[in-house]
């Protein structure tokens, strides 16, 4: 990782010095003849890439596919800084960056047909869609921040809007739901109710002002509302699913803790100095509750810590975990039933 990390810093260094000097001799020298717009040219958007290839993909750092951003970043670079009398070597790696671009596309729309197969494909009750589109992106790109916040995004998608036509099937006798009891859905629909007029009144103040800059505001609170629509739904059909060791703990498309049983050290109802402890131990504390107008049930506390995946890829170290569920007395007793039989 130290030596990906020291690959990836040359890689940024010599990029930025090469479209530095790019741009310091294409405003300071007036004779441009045919070889020095050549070798800039070739600098910008061969060298760099092939440079990037050597560094980081020849060694399977990075994924193939990872090269693709860089050439087009050079390439507008390049389009931007050269002018528009001395772009006719530019122009012919126009038609280089055009065939690329649909390769590209052509691959990733395949990547991604694939994905949904796959997932189709398979038992529905051992893997989560989450689970499933993280899994095809890190074929795709490997392992990144990326990755993650390209499957958070997308969820939300997914569950604002087809969700709706396929719902996925739930084992009911596996699974703990933990929205039914919550504030989420009356929350959900003032939310919605609310923006809704605020996106129209503010698109109409804005547009009096400044036209792009209330399409952007627009834009933006529209998202908010898909988000809404989409955190309700992947928290009803993503419920604490139940395995052989381990329980998988989700709040929607939010964020993830995989429980392993034999690492429980204590299941308890939660105590009155839940709030304070909470603060005390944020850091290292998994809230697994959809709203905090609602309070938890159940206090987790593990032998040893264990990573936690947030929002948009964030990682903590997890030692306590309080839980919501809408049946708390079947849950405690299947999470007690299997420490007993994991210590066994």
């Amino acid at each position: 990782m130290k030596t990906k990390k020291r690959s990836l810093t040359v890689f940024f260094i010599v990029t930025i010095i090469i479209d530095l000097l790019s741009y310091y001799f294409l405003t300071s020298f007036e004779n441009k003849n045919n070889i020095f717009m050549l070798g800039i040219t070739i600098s910008l958007t061969l060298f760099i890439p092939l440079f990037f290839y050597i560094l980081l993909l020849r060694k399977k750092y990075l994924k193939p596919i990872t090269i693709a951003p860089v050439f087009i970043i050079q390439y507008f670079y390049s389009s931007f800084i050269i002018p528009d009398s001395k772009k006719e070597y530019l122009d012919l790696f126009m038609y280089v960056a055009v065939i690329f671009e649909i390769t590209l596309v052509v691959f990733i729309l395949y990547k991604v047909a694939r994905m949904i197969k796959n997932y189709r494909e398979t038992n529905r009750d051992e893997l989560h869609i989450l689970d499933a589109l993280r899994n095809g992106f890190v074929e795709l790109f490997g392992e990144s921040k990326f990755v993650d916040f390209a499957v958070k995004d997308l969820a939300i998608y997914y569950y604002a809007f087809i969700v709706w036509f396929k719902k996925p099937s739930i084992n009911e006798e596996l699974s703990f739901t933990y929205h039914k009891n919550s504030d989420i859905k009356v929350f959900v629909i003032i939310a919605l109710i609310i923006g809704m007029i605020e996106v129209v009144a503010v698109h109409i103040l804005l547009s009096h002002w400044n036209t792009i800059i209330a399409w952007l505001i627009t834009v933006l609170s529209i998202y908010g509302l898909v988000y809404l629509v989409g955190l309700y739904n992947s928290v009803r059909y993503s419920p604490i699913v139940m395995e052989d060791n381990h329980m998988v703990i989700r709040v929607g498309f939010q964020s993830s803790l995989k429980l392993d049983f034999e690492n429980i050290k204590a299941l308890e109802p939660i105590g009155v100095n839940y709030e304070e402890k909470l603060k005390k131990e944020k850091k290292t504390t998994y809230n697994a509750i959809v709203l905090r107008t609602n309070l938890p049930q159940f206090e987790v506390t593990l032998k040893k810590q264990t990573p936690q995946i947030g929002l948009f890829g964030t990682y903590r170290q997890i030692s306590t975990v309080y839980i919501m569920v809408d049946n708390p007395r079947d849950f405690a007793k299947a999470v007690s039933s299997r420490m007993i039989e994991t210590i066994a």
